[in-house]
């Protein structure tokens, strides 16, 4: 996680101070590190939908699809 946001940190820092170098850099880190960002959004969206569908006696699809 710690990773993920550097490469943010780098990218904002290379769209203030615009050198294609730096702002090429950047870019591909963000795309690199933004692939485990969005499967642990993805994970964490299945997990509470399943909790929240076996609290409401629901079944897991109609839970997670509310989320």
């Amino acid at each position: 996680m710690i990773l993920v946001i550097f490469a943010y940190v780098l990218y904002i820092a290379a769209n203030i101070r615009p050198l294609p170098e730096f702002m090429y850099i950047s870019a591909a880190l963000v795309g690199l590190a933004a692939a485990p960002l969005w499967t642990a959004q993805a994970l964490y969206i299945n997990r509470i939908g399943r909790y929240h569908a076996q609290h409401k006696c629901q079944t897991a699809e109609v839970s997670v699809g509310l989320f």
